[in-house]
């Protein structure tokens, strides 16, 4: 059986330079962010197939694959959809371990790929049908044919669907980047939008605030953003503070609670898309062995496995990368001193980690270059010169979280310790 790359094709192997990795492990992106998107199309491509050949979706398949023939666009936009990416990895994983699985969805994502290709699509009993990526429509009658405009409007028999029709919420951040509201445990959308019109507007300036910031001040990670970010979760907001996550295998999710300071959200999407990186590089390789060893997090109040540290380590590289750049972007000296802080704390402390996990964590041989890669760019850093008065402060920051959490009970942090990040998705999240 074919792959959803047109009939009789395969998916094309997927080859990463080593220069792409190292540069993924300095915290880089560009083209070698591209190279991962390429990567989960293949992977998806797979997925489908496999689900196909292991339940009764033999027809759907059949029709994806014709849909492609005509316009694998389509099809590749309805498959890297990150609720779909999501919701083939799980199936997969439920069908191989025989356990029950939404199989039957794999008709509806053909659906979806008919209608946005063009090739339009006549419904059957009279039902809510769900469009992954889409949006659901509301009681069709059989034999309603349903088309998409160039604009994206859905239209039923050639005409606008109107009041039935529930698309998707799309925020248009900037005249390049837009994402689309959605979950991450279904592919098939809610008969009611997440976010009503208003709560939509508040969200889409302040992703649009946060995103101007690192556009004027960190264009590579603004650039990044854009390419890689596509649909966003809203989360409910912790008592005190913020709350973020990526969805390892929803490629392209954010997870976070409502945009409220523009910096904490600029900072929000740089943290978050170093994760969504990492969780890319390990669909294609192996780079830590899975252990039920557990090691201290200076960013955490809990102990980490090996992957959590080095997700962690990861990510605030990437924060330690955004505060550096503030520094010369804040005009405000007292600003710009917190920024010092903030760079150095999180250097240090990534750094420490990193070199812990090259002592002694299972690296494969591959994840090895990779940490090493990442504790030269952080090493690297230490050449700034930086007042004696910021150094202290980092130092103080981390020696206290650091005894806080050795003096309590159990190898837990006390009430003294910087509260956790809080993050979601249970363990389909790569939590650091």
């Amino acid at each position: 059986m074919s792959t959803v790359h047109g009939a009789g094709n395969s998916p094309p192997p997927v080859t990463v330079a080593a220069g792409i990795l190292d540069g993924i492990a300095r915290g880089g992106g560009g083209g070698a962010l591209t190279e991962l998107i390429r990567a989960q199309h293949s992977k998806v491509a797979l997925l489908v197939r496999a689900i196909a050949e292991l339940s009764e979706s033999r027809p759907a398949y059949r029709a994806l694959l014709a849909v492609a023939d005509r316009a694998p666009e389509a099809v590749s936009a309805v498959l890297i959809h990150p609720s779909v990416l999501g919701w083939a990895m799980s199936t997969t994983a439920r069908l191989h371990a025989g356990l029950p699985a939404e199989s039957e969805t794999l008709a509806l994502v053909a659906a979806a790929a008919a209608v946005r290709g063009g090739a339009g699509f006549e419904v059957g009993p009279p039902a809510d049908l769900p469009l992954p990526s889409l949006g659901r429509l509301l009681t069709p009658a059989a034999g309603d044919r349903l088309d998409l405009t160039t604009g994206g409007e859905l239209l039923v028999n050639g005409r606008p669907a109107g009041s039935n029709w529930r698309p998707l919420t799309r925020l248009r951040i900037t005249d390049r980047w837009s994402v689309r509201i959605d979950g991450v445990h279904s592919p098939l959308p809610p008969a009611e939008p997440l976010l009503d019109a208003a709560t939509a507007e508040r969200w889409r300036a302040g992703l649009a605030a946060g995103w101007r910031i690192l556009a004027d001040d960190h264009p590579g990670v603004a650039e990044d953003v854009v390419t890689a970010v596509r649909t966003v979760l809203p989360m409910p907001a912790p008592p005190e503070g913020h709350t973020s996550g990526t969805y390892r295998h929803a490629f392209g999710c954010l997870g976070m609670s409502a945009p409220q300071d523009p910096t904490l959200t600029a900072l929000t999407l740089t943290h978050e898309l170093h994760h969504l990186k990492l969780s890319g590089l390990t669909d294609l390789f192996e780079l830590i062995e899975m252990t039920t060893e557990l090691g201290y997090a200076p960013w955490r109040a809990d102990p980490r496995p090996h992957i959590g540290l080095l997700h962690g380590a990861y990510a605030h590289l990437g924060v330690a990368a955004f505060w550096r750049r503030r520094i010369e972007a804040e005009s405000d000296e007292g600003r710009r001193h917190a920024a010092r802080v903030e760079h150095v704390r999180w250097r240090e402390a990534a750094l420490e980690v990193s070199t812990d996990l090259l002592a002694t964590a299972p690296l494969t041989g591959l994840g090895r270059r990779f940490v090493t890669g990442m504790r030269d760019e952080m090493t690297a850093w230490r050449a700034d010169p930086m007042p004696r008065v910021v150094t202290a402060e980092a130092t103080r920051l981390n020696d206290e979280h650091r005894a806080s959490y050795k003096i309590s009970p159990a190898g837990r942090p006390g009430a003294g310790a910087r509260p956790a990040e809080p993050r979601p998705g249970g363990g389909d999240t790569p939590a650091g």
